[in-house]
This record gives structure tokens, sequence and C-alpha cells, in this order.
């Protein structure tokens, strides 16, 4: 193999970077994507490729020689383009048909970025966690609607449909992101009507809304019952949400994304639409502290009471049962 980029696979491998991954992390999977983009015919000649080989030439010059400029920009690319190298790492460097087509999209269509880099950190999470990831063959314009991943761990199967939103028009009031989440719910429970693809899980990313947007113009919080929350072993906690009638009324749970989440998942007819689980995530952000690099996710996951024990805790460990 022709390799352009040194890398530590002591690192890729380290489990604590699951769950905190720093910029040396990123810096690794980033090289681990680039020689594999310089390696895999079809590839080496792909907008993604020259893009990661001129991010890895950015942060390995002097920090004298960078244009301070360009320093966000990078910071995000190599946040991007770091999940897509450590999902393949995770994955064995070997993409099944429909996993390579998703990577060609993402390497040869700068529009499919947002989306695919989000199904890709989905596969790279929970392939780090111990599941069996697949990715599901499409069916066609003329076939069934498909769900995007397959996962299975401890004999508990799940398929998921993942949707990251780019907005064209910010979404900075509650009614747009009233919008947003009924759109992303209303849509994506379309891809559960067959039972081979049940059970079944819609997972959507909200980065570039104002998500802390509250109808009442305060500060959005959550006042639960301390008597409905069962703590998870190993951190998080189960709350019996279908026991808590009041839970509206109560200052500051009214008005905002999770009550209208909340909403939208109760409206949904699983006589039709076998979802059992729905998650809300924050998962583009970079932020600097003190000089080091953040790479911040946050995670809400709803799942219908009866389905408890099918819960992907490895997604969201703060799990609201409905």
């Amino acid at each position: 193999m022709d390799n352009i980029a040194d890398v530590d696979e002591r690192i890729l491998k380290d489990p604590i970077h699951l769950e905190h991954p720093t910029g040396d992390f990123y810096m690794h999977a980033t090289g681990y994507l680039a020689n594999w983009l310089h390696n895999e015919r079809g590839f080496k000649d792909a907008w993604l490729h020259g893009k990661a080989v001129a991010l890895l030439g950015y942060l390995e010059a002097p920090k004298e020689e960078r244009n301070p400029e360009a320093a966000e920009g990078a910071m995000l690319d190599l946040h991007l383009f770091g999940t897509v190298g450590s999902m393949l790492f995770r994955l064995g460097g070997k993409p099944s048909p429909q996993m390579r087509k998703e990577i060609d999209r993402f390497a040869n269509n700068q529009n499919e970025l947002v989306s695919n880099f989000f199904l890709f950190y989905l596969a790279d999470r929970l392939a780090g966690m111990g599941h069996q990831v697949d990715f599901v063959p499409e069916a066609g314009r003329q076939g069934t609607k498909t769900p995007d991943l397959q996962a299975e761990k401890n004999g508990h199967r799940v398929f998921l449909e993942a949707n990251a939103k780019q907005p064209t028009i910010e979404v900075d009031t509650p009614e747009r992101l009233w919008r947003l989440i009924e759109s992303l719910v209303g849509e994506k429970k379309q891809k559960f009507c067959e039972a081979a693809f049940q059970p079944g899980m819609i997972v959507a990313d909200i980065s570039p809304a104002r998500y802390q947007l509250n109808e009442s113009g305060g500060p959005p919080f959550l006042e639960l019952r301390k008597d409905l929350v069962e703590d998870i072993p190993g951190g998080g906690f189960y709350y019996h949400l279908y026991n808590d009638p009041d839970w509206k009324q109560r200052a500051g749970n009214d008005g905002n994304v999770f009550s209208y989440l909340v909403e939208q998942f109760l409206a949904i007819d699983r006589t039709r639409y076998g979802v059992q689980q729905c998650l809300v995530t924050v998962t583009r952000r970079v932020l600097r502290n003190a000089g080091s690099l953040l790479f911040p996710k946050y995670h809400l996951l709803l799942v219908d009471r009866s389905a408890k024990d099918q819960a992907v805790l490895d997604l969201g460990r703060h799990v609201f049962l409905v």
C-alpha cells in the first residue's frame, strides 16, 4: 500500500476516544481516511481525497505558517473527516456495496456532506460500542423505502433511519423548531412500514437549529419527579414519562424541543409504522477551551414503554419512556 499519512492505530483502538475524542484522535482517523481514499480504486481523484490531504498538510505545518483565518474551517473538517476515517477503521476498511456507495456520495458530492457525516457518525459509534453494523441496501426508486442501518448486539436488532437537517432558513423561532421536529418524524417514520425493517429507530441531528428555544422566552429546562426516575447501571436514567400526566404543566417543560418531540413521537400510528425509538442529537459542534479542542455530543432518547428492554443505550443514556 502507498500510504500518504502516518497513522498510529493504537490511538484509533483506544476505547477512551469513543466517549472523549481528541484532536489527536481525529488527526489519525483523518490520516486513515486519506490513506484509504488514496489506495482504494475510484477514490484517488475524488474531491474528498484532495481535501483530506490538504487538511493534514495544514495541521502538520508549524503554527506560524498556518493561515489563522482557516483555523475554524480546519477544525470542522477535522471532525468531519476524522469521523468517517474512524468508522472505516472500526468496520475493517472493507465496506459493503451499500456502504461503499455512501462513501462515494460523501467523497464526490459536497452537497451530501452533512447527511452522510451523520450516517457515518452513527455507524462509527455503534460499531465502537460492540454492535454488528450493516448498511441496508437501497431498494431503488420503485422499491420499498428502506432505513439506513441495521445494528445488532446481545441478540437485540434495530433498524435506524438517520437524518441530519441542514435547513435553508435558519431555525431561530419556536415555530420553526416545531416544524423541523414535525417534518423529521413525519418523513422518517415512512421507512418502517415493512415488518422486515422493524423494530425501527428514527435518529435526527438538529445541530444547526437553536435547539434551546422556548415558547415562554425563558431558558428551557425539564422539571422531573424524582420518584419516576430509574437509574441505569453505569450512568444515565430512565424516566417514566407515561406515569407523569402533569409534566407539561410544570414551568419549562412545554413549548420546547423536548415537548415537540414527545408530541410527534406519541402521534405515530404504531399499527402502521414500527417505530419504537426516536433519538434527537446535537453532534456537529467544535469548541475551544483553554487551548484544547472539544467535540461535545448531546443525545436525548424517547422509547415506547413496551420496548424498554430494546432501548439503544449506547446512543443515549437519558431515556424517556412514553
